[in-house]
């Protein structure tokens, strides 16, 4: 088709025209037409021709048949082959108004995989559309969720045009794959509902990151062959920057940014938009799925907008069968609702809702009527209550309905509306709360939320009672854990109030403190509430599983954070059969119970093999629940556990390879704040110290004890681990100084709540004896390393405490004793960690004997570490960096200077990158200045020895 070449103010008259002829029905438009006025002669052409695809327009999607349009005469000529930026274009896959998406490929070799590419038809002359580009980048930037199309490059050609480099997605629209194109058989319905919840998965997502995609339709969701959905087309989405999405200039321009079978009445209107205009759409979709119709028949546009505005939409059982009655019935006209504070709160309700439908529990759209749950119950457990429902109808028959009855299931019914409106109202009364022009965080409006309870609700306790529990639940699960705590304990004192200590709403927000408790680790808080919670919860089992479910889940908790390992997985294994039976295995109490059982197997003292199997097990469990997402924080969860797993079998690369992984989701997914974050860099610290990735574990176990510090009780098992494995990693780093306060602190911990006796306290008590002899405080060191130890203990290692005695000999000066124990302690190597403990070993056996003049043994010694470390593939770390260094000087101890100087460079540069004023880099530059004045570099030995004198070599 020709492109219309007009200027900016022309188009703007032929778009107002064009709005006025859509208006009319298509009988009147050609005599409207005519009659303009002379003074738009010029336009009649371009909008007749327009006019003539008005069917088209009306009936498919507005955009994608706009005609190209040039503004003075600037146009894109993409064709086949032409360069793009650092990219080729291969074929056009599509296009619209706005612009045309090509399928390219990368010229430079970078990335080898097809793209799609997007680029507008112009730039220079039509307003706005860079800034649009921009805005299309900023928020696919944000976005990195399985379901949603990657953003992968961004930038300019050199003639100004802007590019946007996506991810290419091989798949069907939504309609056509669930219709069954290509011969292939059609979607049942089951298949459908799985589908639309990765759709409203990533929906939800996105409002995570606050931003409304505004054109949610099939054309923009694909499915690809494995059955997965990727989520196009952000380049109407707008950020929820002021509590509603407004349209600004740059979503203004051009035509409409809408599609009106799938728009909401408040798109229609040209309101302001919220999370609930594509809550509406989803419901379109969900409609469509059902019937494989729309809601409203394509007619003309202002038949269908009238229809949207106006008319309620027919029923999906009335439109196609009486098989989607009830449930489906309820979902569907839920998301519909005209108005927007009555539809689903969040899309991440409407997908839990759609979840629950296919799990055969009770959907939350509806009254949750006592005959409700008793027919979802006997489409869970059809032969049991069979048996039994001849004597049920006999008791339903004789039963009185009386008006206290009716009066309590309205005051239900509007309890639940008032909740609804109240998170509704969380985030479209956010305005008021901007700080200094930035939007505020979930955390950050429920807490403005938590504190506007007691004054809005002073006069309804019930209503305050679960607004309070609600906000609580939020904010634990956000690790607001103080916020949380403070909320729900609020909560509970209300609850005893009103309804006394034995009500099942009280026990509610009872277990949901003892879980706050669980998060905060403050187990003396949970110990003492336990027993009671734990009878509680199985007195109204049969009524309410989920409260035993997480009272068991707390029991192990506390079993594990108090080192009783032996009794964590009965109660773990009890927990997730219970969840398994009465909720299903893709509830998140399931999911949850069977992470946990999982933990406590390898707390168990397992064998690794079986620890690895039970992990995978949680794994693939987790996986299959949440559609292989790997941002779940369930999933996240999961993978911690199966990083231990991994390094009890010695799989050390595949460990970290894993935490990485989940560093990187978690990050995403919940902030790099986050304590999912916080716990996968504890858990690959001491990983990273093996393979000698020591800085990395520095900055990481910093980073996590950080974040653990403000979030945790600072007594509680998992942080003192935290410190722990920091004050490791600065001793692994040489970094004595700042290591020794985090070693007294944690050692003081181990002898009061594990016993002096410990292996704990044993480990512990030498490290900070290795610490004090390398500050120089010889003889602490040695009175601590001499301390008798308990052989009993049970994860004595007789050639760990070899090493370490041998460490402390070797800094203290007392060689003859360091080379007698680190020769028992290779001796007694053994089992899956033998080979990365041998380098240590060797190096610090190899300085030994070299600082008791036994040059020739100390050279083999040490080169025997180098190959060990090699054969490891560890990274360059001090330990290596001593064996060159030692090598070096037995080097120039045996009159061969040549030969020591490559080994006496390599462990100087390792410490100038490492940490260039860390004194143990001196006697590697002190040594290497001998070395270079015996090769007569004379300027290189002057450089070196300056080197050494700072750093107090000699």
């Amino acid at each position: 088709m020709s492109k219309l070449r007009l200027d900016p103010a022309s188009w703007s008259e032929l778009e107002r025209l064009l709005d006025e002829a859509l208006d009319r029905p298509p009988a009147a438009r050609a005599a409207w037409l005519e009659s303009l006025d002379p003074k738009f002669d010029a336009l009649k052409p371009q909008l007749r021709a327009l006019l003539l695809r008005a069917a088209e327009v009306e009936t498919s999607d507005f955009l994608a048949t706009l005609p190209g349009v040039e503004l003075d005469a600037i146009a894109a000529t993409a064709a086949d082959g032409r360069i793009v930026g650092p990219y080729r274009l291969v074929r056009e896959l599509g296009r619209g108004g706005m612009g045309s998406v090509w399928l390219a490929e990368r010229v430079d070799g970078l990335i080898d995989r097809p793209l799609a590419l997007k680029l507008p038809h112009v730039i220079g002359s039509f307003p706005g559309l860079a800034e649009r580009m921009a805005r299309e980048r900023a928020i696919l930037a944000a976005l990195n969720h399985p379901h949603i199309a990657r953003l992968y490059d961004a930038g300019l050609t050199d003639d100004g045009q802007p590019y946007l480099a996506l991810e290419y997605v091989e798949g069907r629209p939504l309609d056509v794959h669930c219709r069954g194109a290509d011969d292939a058989q059609p979607l049942d319905l089951r298949a459908r509902l799985r589908l639309l919840v990765q759709v409203a998965n990533a929906v939800a997502y996105a409002h995570g990151k606050l931003i409304v995609h505004r054109d949610l339709k099939p054309a923009n969701i694909l499915v690809n062959a494995d059955g997965y959905v990727r989520l196009l087309d952000f380049g109407i989405a707008k950020i929820l920057d002021e509590g509603a999405a407004r349209d600004s200039a740059l979503t203004e321009f051009g035509p409409r940014a809408l599609t009106p079978d799938y728009a909401s009445p408040e798109q229609i209107r040209g309101e302001p938009l919220t999370v609930a205009a594509d809550i509406y759409a989803l419901g379109v979709l969900l409609y469509e799925l059902l019937t494989d119709r729309l809601p409203y028949p394509r007619s003309s546009r202002p038949e269908l907008e009238h229809a949207i505005l106006n008319l309620e939409a027919q029923r999906p059982s009335e439109a196609a069968g009486r098989a989607l009655r009830g449930d489906l019935d309820t979902i569907t006209l839920k998301a519909l609702k005209k108005q927007p504070e009555e539809r689903y709160a969040t899309a991440n309700a409407f997908a839990e809702d759609i979840a629950r439908y296919l799990d055969g529990r009770p959907v939350l759209a509806r009254p949750d009527s006592a005959a409700y749950r008793l027919l979802k119950f006997t489409g869970r457990h059809k032969v049991g209550v069979a048996a039994s429902s001849a004597a049920l109808l006999t008791i339903v028959a004789g039963a009185a309905i009386s008006v206290w009855q009716a009066r309590v299931a309205i005051a239900e019914k509007e309890h639940a509306q008032e909740i609804e409106r109240f998170v509704v109202g969380i985030f479209q009364e956010a305005d008021p709360y901007r700080q200094a022009g930035r939007p505020l965080t979930a955390a950050e409006l429920l807490r403005h939320a938590q504190g506007d309870i007691g004054e809005r609700f002073a006069d309804r306790s019930a209503l305050r009672v679960s607004l309070l529990g609600l906000v609580g639940t939020g904010l634990m699960n956000l690790d607001e854990l103080p916020a949380a705590e403070s909320s729900v304990q609020q909560a509970v004192a209300d609850a005893v109030s009103l309804y006394g200590q034995e009500h099942l709403e009280t026990l509610r927000a009872r277990v949901l403190l003892a879980e706050v408790h669980a998060a905060r680790r403050n187990n003396a808080a949970l110990r003492q509430e336990l027993p009671q919670l734990l009878a509680a919860a199985r007195a109204v089992v049969a009524q309410e599983p989920e409260l035993l479910i997480r009272m068991l889940k707390a029991q192990t908790d506390l079993a594990i954070e108090e080192s009783r390992f032996d009794e964590g997985e009965a109660p773990a294994r009890e927990a997730f059969q219970l969840a398994l039976r009465t909720l299903g295995p893709r509830d998140a109490l399931t999911v949850g119970a069977s992470t946990l059982q999982a933990e406590a197997v390898m707390f168990s003292r397992a064998p690794p093999e079986v620890v690895l199997a039970e992990a995978q097990r949680g794994l693939d469990f987790a996986l299959a629940a949440y559609d292989g997402r790997e941002d779940n924080p369930r999933v996240i969860q999961m993978r911690d556990v199966h990083i231990r797993a991994l390094d009890a079998m010695g799989r050390i690369d595949d460990a970290i390879a894993e935490g990485d992984r989940i560093i990187a989701s978690a990050g995403a997914t919940f902030g790099p704040t986050s304590l999912a974050v916080a716990y996968a860099m504890m858990n690959t610290t001491r990983l990273r110290m093996r393979v000698g990735d020591v800085a990395t574990a520095v900055a990481h176990s910093r980073q996590s004890l950080e974040i653990l510090r403000s979030r945790i009780d600072p007594e509680s098992r998992e942080f003192v681990y935290a410190r722990a494995s920091y004050a490791l990693a600065l001793l692994a780093a040489r970094r004595f100084d700042e290591a020794l306060p985090e070693l007294d602190a944690v050692l003081r911990f181990a002898e009061t709540h594990r016993g002096k006796d410990s292996w704990d306290a044993i480990t512990l008590r030498y490290q900070h004896a290795v610490a004090l002899a390398s500050l120089g405080r010889d003889a602490e060191a040695r009175a601590e390393a001499a301390l008798p130890v308990n052989t009993s203990a049970e994860e004595y290692d007789e050639g760990w405490v070899n090493r370490m005695q041998g460490s402390v000999a070797l800094l203290t000066g007392d060689y003859e004793a360091a080379v007698e124990k680190l020769r028992i302690a290779e001796q007694l190597l053994s089992g899956s960690r033998a080979a990365l403990r041998l380098p240590p070993i060797l190096t610090h056996l190899g300085l030994a004997q070299l600082e008791r003049g036994d040059s020739a043994a100390a050279l083999a010694t040490l080169t025997r570490a180098l190959q060990a470390s090699d054969a490891l593939k560890l990274r360059m770390n001090p330990t290596y960096a001593d064996a060159l260094y030692g090598i070096g000087r037995a080097h120039l101890a045996t009159n061969s200077p040549a030969a020591a100087l490559a080994p006496l460079e390599r462990a100087d540069s390792f410490w100038r990158e490492f940490d260039a004023d860390n004194v143990d880099g001196g006697p590697a530059a002190y040594w290497l200045s001998r070395a270079y004045a015996l090769a007569g570099r004379k300027t290189d030995a002057e450089a070196a020895l300056a080197r050494a004198r700072a750093l107090r070599a000699i």
